[in-house]
């Protein structure tokens, strides 16, 4: 049994709400009466009471200008505490600094090495008058449509009014919900200043960046996809005539970060808080895991000898972490292809309504349980992994429930690995149930248990509303598609452009069997068939790779492809993951030139994994200079999978590439 970790944030450090100052690992808050800033090296972040709460006066990277323009000077009222704090046992220790406005609390969040803050706001009464006078239509209305949000009134978070001449804004709007979804990320820009009324915005990011500098803020809103959320209150009014954004507080933390270095910049910082919240650990993030429902079969096969040969195929073609889907329990769900007998019923929530013992391993499937197949396992060094469907009904009231069934199947077998499936949360007392669901399991196993979020349905947290608990099982089964196809160029593409905003490690992406179903693919030259085996593995190795398929049913040639790659992959993979992973090229369509470029932050290791997907041309050059950081250079490079040639030009910032055959790639480890 692994120790268990109390987590106690209070207990961590003492407050110290009387002192002007507090520092803890490399982050600090400096308070008086009417102001309070908060930094860590890389950024300050002044506020003043203002309007009922807190308003930003100033923002500043480290050494850098002022971003923001004649803010209201503080008018006292200000009562702070701070503390040193983890968002859960597996984070990193920041910063946390309780502001105290009247009735309002607003908690700021610092982590080292981080160049922003994450906010969290308490909403209160009464309405007071927005920061910014552009907009006032426009916040007025969205006041009185969010007046009954958690039962209290919306209030205006932030005010912020931009220095630079000219700005321009650019939101992201992710989408989960995959089994009907295949365009992941929606764009729209909006350039400041200009004659644009004021405008309200749901987005998961918005980007706002100097155009002369490249310098920038962005916003990250800690909350479940728009379409998945409880309420319609938005998260920004954008102000383009007055080169200004209000932020919202909407209910969900919003992470507020500062940049430089244009794209690559934001997708640094934007990754930089993600692994400060959960950060990447080899061994446990960035496996490759396997799933025997992309086959098309659901449960129809799922059986102890059937799943016996499943960890062999695993073992041999390098598999970390064999998953086994809906089927394994004693109940039955409505996914099911099986025959129910007399009386049975199917579910999809209320599962011990239907069946008290819903939960336990299907006796007829598996007569000796799940400990044969678990040590069958480890004796490979794999690890197990179960599929598993917490209780919607009546807002998750069964919370404390299921996570005290699956940290029995932590504690007797060792289970570490679940996919969570089947959510639909539609409440906000559904979402706080599900965070303590969590929370729970991570607390009595110290962290030591792994979540994948479903994404592909229902009414769930999505990227960001629950970042820090585990993977997200993103895989895009083509469902409602005729004949199931797998598209590989597309999931190239929904990795791509998701990676835009969301850490490509933390996205479980799929790799399907190329030999299944090929007659549905009639002439193609998109099909899987066409893409030599291994470049379908490579697709996936910046994401955490989920083999979406029975293992067993791989033929002969497509295992012999994969193996020496998956090989490599495993030897490099922690290097490569844990480093700053950006998209470049053009976006993928089938017919791009495109991949990912990882950087260590401090420059010592880079990795180019590249693509010609259906094109003409056979060469391909990139210009890394806004990727590596300041005074790095590679002088060469060296071919560790794929086929082609990579080579550093003289000046050492940028890359050649050569890949003579269309759909195939070419990786590169790069060397000073």
């Amino acid at each position: 049994m692994k120790r268990r970790v109390a987590f106690a944030c209070a207990a961590m450090l003492a407050m110290a709400a009387s002192a002007e100052s507090f520092e803890s690992n490399g982050c600090f808050a400096k308070w008086d009466g009417s102001t309070v800033s908060v930094g860590n090296g890389k950024f300050t972040r002044t506020y003043a009471a203002a309007n009922g709460g807190l308003q930003t006066v100033s923002i500043r990277l480290d050494g850098g200008r002022e971003w923001l323009r004649g803010q209201a000077a503080g008018k006292g009222g200000i009562t702070v505490s701070c503390r040193a704090e983890r968002r859960n046992p597996a984070g990193v220790e920041g910063l946390a600094v309780r502001v105290q406005v009247g009735e309002a609390e607003t908690v700021l969040r610092v982590y080292p090495g981080v160049a922003g803050v994450l906010k969290e706001q308490t909403l209160q009464r009464p309405l007071p008058e927005p920061a910014v006078d552009a907009g006032k239509d426009a916040y007025r209305q969205l006041c009185q449509r969010g007046a009954s949000l958690f039962g209290k009134a919306c209030t205006v978070g932030d005010a912020l009014q931009f220095a630079p001449g000219h700005v321009r804004v650019t939101s992201f709007t992710l989408f989960d919900q995959t089994d009907v979804r295949n365009d992941l990320v929606k764009r729209n820009s909006w350039l400041m200043p200009s004659c644009q009324l004021a405008e309200e915005v749901s987005a998961t990011c918005l980007d706002v960046r100097d155009l002369a500098t490249g310098e920038g803020l962005v916003f990250l809103r800690l909350a479940p996809m728009p379409i998945s959320r409880p309420t319609d209150i938005p998260d920004f009014v954008i102000s383009s005539m007055h080169r200004s954004v209000v932020t919202l507080a909407n209910g969900y933390p919003l992470a507020e970060l500062a940049y430089e270095g244009g794209e690559a910049g934001r997708i640094r910082v934007l990754q930089d808080l993600q692994r400060a919240i959960r950060p990447y650990r080899a061994g446990r993030d960035g496996v490759f895991l396997s799933n025997t429902w992309g086959d098309g079969n659901r449960d129809g096969r799922i059986n102890a000898d059937f799943l016996m040969k499943e960890v062999e195929a695993a073992a041999e073609i390098g598999v970390d972490v064999i998953q086994v889907d809906d089927g394994w329990q004693r109940g039955r769900t409505a996914n099911t292809n099986k025959k129910l007998p007399p009386g049975a019923k199917k579910a999809w929530s209320s599962f011990r309504d239907v069946d008290p013992r819903f939960w336990e391993p299907d006796g007829e499937r598996f007569p000796q349980g799940l400990g044969p197949l678990v040590a069958a396992a480890k004796e490979r060094r794999l690890v197990f992994g179960i599929w598993f469907g917490p209780d919607s009904s009546d807002n998750l009231r069964y919370w404390e429930a299921d996570a005290d069934c699956l940290l029995d199947f932590y504690r007797r077998f060792g289970i570490r690995y679940f996919k969570i499936d089947a959510l639909q949360i539609t409440s906000p007392l559904g979402f706080e149930r599900n965070r303590k669901f969590f929370d729970k399991m991570l607390v009595e196993s110290g962290a030591d248990m792994v979540f994948d979020l479903d994404c592909t349905a229902g009414i769930r947290p999505g990227y960001f509303g629950l970042m820090d608990i585990g993977p997200l099982f993103v895989e895009n089964r083509y469902a409602r598609e005729s004949g199931r196809k797998y598209r590989p160029h597309q999931t190239l593409r929904n990795l791509w452009t998701l990676a835009q905003v969301v850490d490509p490690v933390r996205l479980r992406m799929e790799l399907l069997n190329p030999g299944k179903n090929q007659a549905t693919y009639g002439d193609d030259p998109l099909a899987p068939s066409r893409w030599p085996a291994d470049a379908l593995f490579a697709i996936v190795m910046t994401a955490s790779p989920l083999g979406w398929m029975e293992l067993s049913d791989v033929g002969p040639d497509t295992r012999a492809a994969w193996k020496p790659l998956i090989a490599r992959w495993k030897q490099e993979r922690a290097a490569m993951h844990g480093g700053t992973i950006y998209p470049v090229g053009d976006e993928p369509d089938g017919f791009s030139w495109t991949g990912f470029i990882s950087c260590a932050k401090d420059g010592s290791c880079a990795y180019a994994l590249l693509f010609r997907e259906l094109n003409g041309d056979d060469e391909f050059e990139l210009d890394l200079s806004r990727i590596l950081p300041d005074g790095v250079s590679f002088s060469r490079a060296e071919v560790i999978g794929g086929r082609g040639k990579v080579q550093m030009k003289e000046k050492g910032g940028e890359l050649e590439a050569e890949i003579p055959a269309k759909l195939d790639f070419v990786w590169a480890k790069l060397h000073h």
